[in-house]
């Protein structure tokens, strides 16, 4: 029978890092055996992370053929009514010609629609926030009174995580876009309150390659699908590790 070793990890009882969720741990004593595989056995953590971060909070737009404008909102967790009228005051602000935005969203459809006061606006490809809103991130709208969606918006920031290992070869499971080199599991996000404790506990262990047999260290970051680390604004992440 396999001889797995078991590690928990908690970032509150982290060894060093920047935060809990970019963190290394120092093994209390050095396994007496080497080690070929590692997985994950479990994952818990807190909902902390807010829908709209430093990451994604721009919005992109022309009105008539004029210069573009880039609007700002402010890190935080937005309901869609909330986050339509904190973007309303941004692009009335940011507004050249000093229009007026109306914003409204269909309950049959569920798309966003943004109707301007007066004169024609294009809706950039380029904002952070056009997939949240449902506005396409390839291709900018045509210059029209108002402009909807291209699909449903979608409140929900993340649909899965990465906890990232530096034990994990470089060359071991999917890395597609982001770089992510080192992905020990993918943690996917089911729908929860802010504050909530999700948990994800794999039905089999994927075990992955190790890349140094002597593990005496384990450094471990959580990011999103563009290799950002995520931030927990004060939660916690435990892993349950196993070892063979």
């Amino acid at each position: 029978m396999t001889n797995y070793k078991y590690v928990e990890v908690n970032s509150f009882d982290r060894t060093g890092g920047a935060s809990d969720s970019d963190f290394y741990v120092t093994l209390n004593g050095t396994f007496s055996e080497e080690f070929d595989q590692i997985a994950l056995v479990n994952c818990i953590m807190t909902n902390t992370f807010y829908n709209v971060t430093s990451t994604n909070n721009t919005f992109d737009f022309v009105e008539n053929t004029g210069a573009s404008q880039s609007v700002t909102i402010t890190a935080g967790n937005y309901t869609i009514n909330d986050l339509l009228s904190a973007l309303k005051t941004a692009m009335e602000t940011a507004s050249p010609n000093t229009r007026t935005y109306t914003m409204s969203t269909s309950t049959i459809s569920n798309k966003v629609t943004i109707t301007g006061s007066a004169g024609t606006f294009s809706v950039l490809s380029s904002g952070g926030l056009n997939l949240m809103l449902g506005f396409s991130r390839s291709t900018a709208s045509g210059q029209n009174l108002a402009n909807t969606g291209t699909r449903i918006y979608n409140m929900t920031r993340y649909a899965f995580l990465n906890v990232q290992c530096s034990a994990c070869k470089s060359d071991t499971y999917n890395t597609i876009n982001g770089g992510r080199q080192n992905v020990l599991s993918y943690i996917p996000i089911t729908e929860s309150a802010s504050g909530d404790i999700l948990s994800f506990r794999p039905q089999t262990l994927n075990w992955v390659d190790i890349s140094n047999p002597n593990v005496d260290q384990l450094s471990f970051r959580l990011t999103d699908d563009s290799n950002n680390i995520i931030d927990l604004n004060g939660g916690y992440v435990s892993l349950y590790i196993a070892l063979r």
